[in-house]
């Protein structure tokens, strides 16, 4: 997979979860994971968490949503830069 495959699927979470598709972006967020795990791309990694993690919170699934949270500060405290440690404090002002 290659930068503009992954920038296509970073996309196309953040319009799924922008119309309100929540399930759907929770889906296509599982699937930017998994690629940016097999590419070591930490911000696929990064998007994808925080997606599910705005789109659980969203369809009132709290658990799921503080899961994604969690996970997103670990990979954040490794490879965040500064607009990765914003999203965080925004989500978690939520």
């Amino acid at each position: 997979m290659n930068q503009d495959e992954l920038k296509s699927l970073q996309q196309n979470v953040s319009l799924h979860r922008s119309e309100g598709k929540y399930k759907e972006a929770i889906e296509a967020s599982y699937h930017l994971l998994k690629c940016g795990i097999e590419v070591n791309d930490y911000k696929s990694m990064l998007i994808a968490h925080m997606n599910n993690a705005a789109s659980y919170y969203c369809i009132g699934d709290i658990k799921e949503a503080f899961h994604s949270i969690e996970a997103y500060d670990q990979l954040c405290d490794i490879y965040g830069d500064d607009e990765d440690y914003l999203g965080l404090y925004n989500v978690l002002f939520l």
